[in-house]
């Protein structure tokens, strides 16, 4: 008896839920169907679903981005340029050639289209310390180790310009290259190979280009003179080719430079200009005999050696009685173009 009431009961209570539930309905469609009559009706759009995680791509867009209106299938994003893409084109697209320089010599090498040779050639400028070695090769030793995949072996005349893996040096012959295993071939000397044998101290190498293949007026701007007078003692330097000593050139062509120079550190002279010249700086290793810019407007000449960052301007073309002229304590310097 007592589970028919407790049924009974139910049933009521449902049937109630069931009226009211129509009646609802009912009042909720009248409202919606009134306020269509004035605005469009509008469903609340569901919470979006959290993206998945992802990382950014390397043009700094995410890797499931998608641009409106297009398959998810496409990228539209414009590709990431390197740095170093127009490098990488001139050396598909043309003959390489690097400079070698002292500060007596030029030589200029053509180098093949080697993996080993476009390894070098990204590295540059550098300026290294060449050694001799054997009696047929002058060496040095880039910073980064050459590539050598598909690189020939090296052997031919003198002028050869190679590598040699096991040891990570690049060697520049001046007697005949015989070839032998892991000596690889980067190029030959197309200009000053007689050069070669005479290569002392330390070599800037820099990117050429054909255009500036040396001519009588290149010649004639890299052998540029100027006279440096210590009290009664005068020296003939050779000015650097580069902005910072072509404008020491002009100060010169208007009347001699004079400087009040003082010892600093025991190996060195250094004085003001007076102003500021264009500076080219760049870590190096000095030697007696140099003439460098430091700060754009301080010149030193060394009569020993310091590593430091410089900007090159000149060199005395002989040293015998360098240091005695320059001697100890203040003295005066007079540039003049000579």
């Amino acid at each position: 008896m007592r589970v028919w009431k407790k049924w009974g009961a139910v049933l009521i209570l449902a049937g109630a839920a069931l009226w009211t539930g129509s009646f609802l309905a009912a009042c909720g469609n009248t409202a919606a169907e009134s306020s269509s009559a004035s605005s469009a009706s509008q469903s609340v759009p569901p919470e979006p679903a959290k993206e998945p995680e992802h990382s950014p791509t390397a043009n700094g867009m995410s890797s499931n981005s998608q641009k409106e209106g297009f398959p998810a299938t496409e990228s539209f994003a414009a590709p990431a340029v390197s740095p170093s893409s127009f490098l990488e084109d001139r050396m598909n697209e043309t003959s390489l050639q690097i400079l070698v320089e002292s500060d007596t010599q030029q030589i200029v090498f053509r180098l093949n289209d080697s993996s080993a040779a476009k390894s070098l050639y990204r590295q540059l400028p550098l300026t290294v310390s060449v050694e001799n070695y054997g009696n047929n090769e002058k060496i040095f030793y880039p910073p980064e180790k050459l590539s050598t995949a598909d690189t020939p072996i090296a052997q031919g005349p003198a002028g050869i310009l190679a590598y040699y893996a096991p040891w990570g040096d690049v060697v520049m012959f001046y007697g005949s290259c015989d070839g032998f295993e892991s000596l690889y071939q980067l190029g030959e000397a197309i200009s000053g190979g007689e050069q070669i044998e005479n290569l002392t101290g330390e070599l800037r190498i820099s990117r050429f280009s054909e255009e500036e293949a040396p001519g009588e007026e290149f010649q004639e701007e890299t052998t540029m003179k100027m006279q440096v007078q210590v009290g009664d003692h005068i020296f003939t330097a050779t000015l650097e080719n580069n902005s910072a000593a072509d404008a020491l050139a002009e100060m010169m062509k208007t009347a001699p430079v004079e400087l009040r120079m003082s010892d600093y550190s025991g190996f060195e002279k250094v004085g003001p200009l007076g102003q500021n010249l264009p500076a080219e700086d760049r870590q190096i290793t000095t030697q007696a005999g140099d003439i460098v810019l430091y700060t754009g407007n301080q010149i030193v000449m060394f009569y020993g050696s310091n590593s430091w960052s410089y900007t090159r301007l000149a060199r005395i073309d002989s040293l015998t009685g360098w240091e005695e002229a320059l001697g100890s304590g203040e003295v005066t310097v007079n540039l003049s173009l000579g």
